[in-house]
């Protein structure tokens, strides 16, 4: 096999499940009890049952049901008050994972609408404002990007052909209302974009422009450190909150891989972040039943993240577990289709359909999944009945990311 050498090896995925950013709620879950009664409007037991069963629903991938049964609450309880609001939550998630494209972007109209017409506290408006952001990282798909940046504000955060830079401006403006996790990693991704460049020879930097990029992740990683632990405590309880945690450590793993690239002592940090992902779901599932489906989808990106950062540190050293991984992912997915529909495989056709030269500064990584399938026959084919067309052959072109 002509394997790809170490210096024409992309950086990893930009795109990054939904997920922790799409799934946060409004309101407090940890009201007192006569706050859910005057919200509500109904007996306590009552609502926060038929919500559950809504959250249940959305956490086993029936996203159908889970329309149903938001419909059902929102005829009893109306869109203003507090279970009104979840249950729209509940419908914009659904719509997100199991729509088409039209429900994806109805998904994304409800999202502002809420902003626009309940947005809560500073904190609530950054939490929907980072669902948006979820939206943009989890397969950048066009048609998605062009309708969150419709309209005031989203419009002059726009930076016509460049899409990260635009992600970090909508970032910065969650920041603006209240600092979360969520909003610092997705900054984070605009300074790792730069190191990708470099390490790939696209766009060298100076030596005082790379520091600076990796000290800005440095500091990222740092403050959400010490930002996650209340954000835990905040978020606990909450519809969906069980997608907070493997997401946190996702985004460590991502960018402390980021800096690997070019400080290869981070490798370890990076694996050992990655990892928690994998464990985190795994102590959360019974031996006779499939996990919570946000946090699975999130296992296929952090596959892929560790094979393609393994191999661009590594090399074929490590050849094993970069086939290894890739074997977790195929088999992920081909065991539930639905649950990464609109997660990695929408990934997957946006990086096809980009092509090998990419659009409008989107992270596709054509050559990495090229490289991939190169590396390991099985993946190769898998990408081909998914649309594709690669032949047994490496790419012999540079890593483009654009």
């Amino acid at each position: 096999m002509n394997m790809m050498s170490r210096s024409s090896v992309t950086g990893p995925v930009i795109a990054t499940a939904v997920l922790c950013a799409a799934l946060f709620i409004l309101y407090e879950f940890t009201a007192p009890q006569s706050t859910f009664r005057t919200f509500f409007g109904l007996p306590q037991t009552t609502i926060t049952r038929d919500l559950e069963l809504t959250y249940d629903l959305t956490e086993k991938g029936d996203f159908l049901a889970t329309q149903e049964s938001a419909q059902k609450i929102l005829q009893t309880t109306g869109t203003s008050s507090v279970a009104g609001q979840r249950a729209i939550t509940a419908t914009v998630v659904a719509d997100f994972w199991g729509g088409d494209m039209q429900k994806q972007l109805e998904a994304v109209r409800l999202t502002k609408e809420q902003l626009l017409t309940y947005p809560g506290s500073p904190y609530n408006q950054a939490l929907l404002i980072n669902r948006l952001l979820g939206y943009i990282t989890t397969a950048m798909e066009p048609q998605l990007i062009d309708e969150i940046f419709k309209g005031e504000p989203y419009g002059e955060l726009r930076i016509p052909g460049d899409d990260v830079g635009s992600l970090k401006n909508l970032a910065e403006y969650s920041l603006s209302k209240y600092p979360t996790s969520v909003a610092y990693f997705k900054v984070g991704i605009w300074h790792a974009t730069s190191i990708f460049k470099h390490f790939d020879g696209i766009e060298k930097l100076s030596t005082s422009n790379l520091d600076r990029h990796i000290r800005s992740i440095e500091k990222i990683l740092d403050d959400t450190n010490i930002l996650f632990p209340e954000e835990e405590k905040r978020i606990l309880g909450r519809p969906y909150w069980e997608v907070q945690a493997p997401a946190f450590y996702y985004f460590q793993g991502f960018l402390n891989a980021s800096i690997a690239l070019v400080r290869h002592e981070n490798l370890p940090k990076a694996e050992a972040a990655f990892q928690k992902v994998f464990d985190y779901y795994q102590e959360r599932r019974t031996a006779d039943e499939q996990g919570n489906i946000m946090i699975e989808a999130r296992l296929v990106y952090t596959d892929f993240s560790l094979a393609t950062f393994i191999y661009a540190i590594d090399g074929d050293a490590r050849l094993p577990e970069v086939r290894g991984h890739l074997d977790r992912m195929i088999e992920r997915m081909e065991a539930h289709p639905n649950v990464h529909k609109n997660s990695f495989f929408a990934f997957m056709r946006e990086t096809m359909l980009a092509g090998p030269t990419g659009t409008q500064g989107r992270w596709y990584s054509y050559d990495r999944f090229s490289q991939m399938s190169a590396l390991h026959p099985p993946f190769r084919d898998f990408l081909n009945s998914n649309g594709w067309s690669l032949s047994g052959l490496s790419s012999t072109m540079r890593y483009a990311f654009f």
